[in-house]
């Protein structure tokens, strides 16, 4: 028994030792076989390797187009810049523009902001293709450019804004715009006249259109795009109107219907803001609803005051305008936003009461703080100028307004004052003399009857002016000229005269020797500030 045993053990000892000799062999097959593998990895990314290295240049590979563009052998630069010029010559190509079968507009796609959607991004991504990903990726990406060009395509798109500007000057003039609801006045009735809708372009969405167009195998042609419109309500409406019915405030002067320019002045500046909306939290400018005041726009030269002296300038007279439309505002209690006084009194109304305007230095301006529309209404009648103010009363019936003007101070010039001006000789206009006032603007109210609260709405300051004669002094004759000149030295009226008698070479009378359209005195007079500080506009 025992000697069996240890053949067995013996046996075992040589199993074990075989199994272990299997066990290498087949580790030392395997490593053998992972070597081999390894080596061929190695040998295959060797040859890679030294396959793609010869196109790590700095210029695009062989077989790339951008579009229509060939940009092989580029470089970023070129590439880029080689883009900027096919984009300029498609940008001569024009787009037609049509809302339908009859009404349509041409604009160049350069008008119209052509542009690549990312310029730079096209030409990394092209100067980056065989060069990225793994050297398999990038061996087979340049194997494949031997037999077929690889194709970047160009997404072009429109800058919002050009469009917009070509939609606003070849597009607008062909709509139908929103017609806004208006008001009129027949008699004591106040009309509305209904709005109408009308059609507005959708920039964005047209802009989206077009480029439908150009990402769909555009070549830089000409093509034809059907612009996306909507119907746009109009801004105001018969509804928001509905309610002016009531009168807040008027106020009338007198400016004497005589025909002269001031009149003319007067007139027309009324005309122009007769009928004016003002919509709740939107500021009035009297300045800009008068517009330009000259010929072409209805206004006549009319006496302007300039440092003491009447000039003629076009407009001369619109402050009265202003004016009266100023103290219907005050009595609608609407929010004054500006209000600059003259430099001198006027006749039409008390001091502090007035309100000049003059260009860009002085205007009238007011807001609308009222919850609802309101309407202006001027007329001319009689030698009178009124401004009525319509909306929706909702003051207490019990409530009153009253404005009422106090002198401060008064100072007088008795002086007289002669100045030359560029007029005819036997020309010779008197300005009475003003005198020179602080008042101020009370704003009384009362409820019931009874006064309930007083305050000052402003304090103004107004230059006293000597009694002013405005002398001509222009001749072809010289020696007339200059005697002219020298009799205004002696500052006396007589001598003044006897030289104009002179000059002229008959008898002055005011009849011969006044020559100007219009003979002005302390009620048509006219006045304004400059921005130098000299007085230029009319009253």
């Amino acid at each position: 028994m025992w000697g069996c045993g240890k053949d067995m053990a013996q046996m075992s000892t040589r199993r074990k030792k075989m199994l272990a000799r299997r066990r290498r062999r087949r580790a030392m097959i395997c490593g053998l076989v992972l070597a081999a593998i390894l080596l061929v990895y190695l040998v295959i990314q060797l040859f890679l390797f030294f396959s793609v290295r010869k196109y790590n240049t700095n210029t695009i590979l062989e077989g790339v187009r951008i579009g229509t563009l060939d940009v092989s052998g580029m470089t970023q630069k070129e590439a880029l810049a080689a883009l900027d010029a096919q984009l300029a010559s498609y940008g001569g190509a024009a787009l037609t523009m049509k809302l339908d079968d009859t009404r349509s507009a041409d604009a160049a796609y350069a008008e119209l902001g052509l542009k690549y959607r990312d310029e730079k991004a096209l030409v990394n991504e092209a100067m980056n293709y065989g060069r990225t990903k793994s050297l398999w990726s990038r061996y087979w990406a340049i194997k494949k450019l031997k037999k077929e060009e690889k194709v970047f395509e160009p997404e072009y798109t429109l800058t919002k804004k050009s469009v917009q500007a070509m939609v606003d000057e070849r597009i607008a003039p062909l709509l139908n715009p929103p017609v806004n609801a208006t008001l009129s006045r027949s008699g004591e009735t106040t009309v509305v006249n209904e709005g109408t809708p009308g059609e507005v372009i959708d920039t964005a969405a047209s802009i989206k259109s077009v480029e439908k167009i150009l990402n769909k195998n555009w070549k830089g042609e000409a093509a034809t795009v059907m612009l996306a419109d909507t119907e746009q309500e109009p801004e105001i409406t018969g509804k928001d109107l509905s309610g002016i019915q009531d009168l807040l405030g008027a106020y009338t002067t007198f400016y004497s219907a005589d025909g002269t320019g001031h009149a003319q002045n007067v007139e027309q500046g009324a005309k122009n803001i007769n009928g004016s909306l003002v919509m709740p939290g939107e500021t009035f400018s009297t300045n800009d609803t008068i517009g330009p005041e000259d010929e072409e726009h209805g206004f006549a030269k009319a006496g302007s005051y300039e440092n003491g002296t009447v000039v003629q300038t076009f407009g001369g007279g619109v402050c009265q305008v202003s004016t009266t439309l100023y103290n219907a505002v005050l009595l609608a209690e609407l929010e004054v936003v500006q209000r600059d006084q003259h430099s001198m009194v006027v006749a039409y109304v008390e001091p502090s009461m007035d309100a000049a305007i003059a260009d860009d230095v002085k205007d009238f301006k007011f807001k609308n703080n009222l919850e609802n529309p309101i309407y202006i209404e001027s007329t001319l009648q009689d030698g009178n100028i009124t401004f009525n103010i319509y909306g929706k009363e909702t003051r207490d019936p019990n409530r009153t307004v009253e404005y009422l003007s106090e002198t401060l101070d008064t100072t007088e010039d008795e002086g007289e004052k002669f100045v030359g001006v560029d007029q005819p000789i036997g020309y010779l206009q008197v300005i009475q003399a003003y005198p020179g006032i602080s008042a101020q603007l009370w704003k009384i109210v009362y409820e019931n009857g009874e006064e309930v609260s007083r305050d000052v709405v402003n304090t103004s300051h107004y230059q006293a002016t000597p009694l002013t004669y405005s002398i001509g002094t222009t001749s072809d004759d010289q020696t007339a000229a200059a005697t002219v000149v020298s009799a205004m030295a002696s500052k006396d009226l007589e001598t003044i005269k006897a030289a104009i008698q002179q000059a002229l070479g008959q008898e002055y009378t005011a009849a011969a020797g006044n020559t100007a359209d219009d003979t002005y005195t302390d009620s048509t007079a006219a006045d304004a500030y400059a921005a130098d500080g000299t007085d230029t506009t009319g009253y």
